[in-house]
């Protein structure tokens, strides 16, 4: 998300730029804390794109998060945060 001043910072920015620039591509991203943002290491071998489910994104964070979404206030996470339990 942009600062009070609305730019992104150069971690957000990279970022930003990786996503946009190696969509449906194999890659590894990786930090680079003396630069201050992220770099891309890309494979020397020519591996197919991903192949993503029909399923959609719903249903795989279903899947990813199985019953661990907080999804009202009575949830027992939030219970425990406000001292309810």
């Amino acid at each position: 998300m942009p600062g009070p001043d609305g730019r992104l910072d150069q971690w957000n920015e990279s970022a930003l730029r990786i996503v946009n620039e190696y969509a449906g591509t194999w890659i590894r991203v990786t930090s680079n804390m003396e630069l201050g943002a992220y770099e891309v290491v890309t494979p020397n071998n020519d591996s197919p794109p991903p192949d993503w489910p029909e399923e959609g994104f719903q249903s795989l964070f279903k899947k990813a998060f199985r019953g661990k979404v907080i999804d009202t206030l009575d949830h027992p996470a939030i219970k425990r945060l406000r001292g309810d339990l």
